[in-house]
């Protein structure tokens, strides 16, 4: 027979490890867009600076099989 103070000590850190996984999933979606230049930037560090200062920046379209957006040409 399973103790009962172990049994709850294994409910309990199951208990958590649920609501910890569903938590970061909710975190994940609630993301704020980010700016036209934070985007920029971000993508800049993609490449060294030779490369990336005269770089032609794109960004993802807003819909399934959009056009790419220009965010620096």
């Amino acid at each position: 027979m399973i103790h009962p103070r172990l049994l709850a000590g294994v409910s309990f850190v199951v208990g958590l490890l649920v609501v910890g996984q569903s938590s970061g999933q909710t975190r994940a979606g609630a993301k704020a867009p980010k700016s036209k230049q934070a985007k920029i930037q971000n993508a800049m560090t993609a490449a060294p600076p030779g490369i990336s200062k005269n770089a032609t920046i794109l960004d993802w379209s807003e819909t399934e099989g959009g056009q790419m957006v220009e965010l620096r040409k």
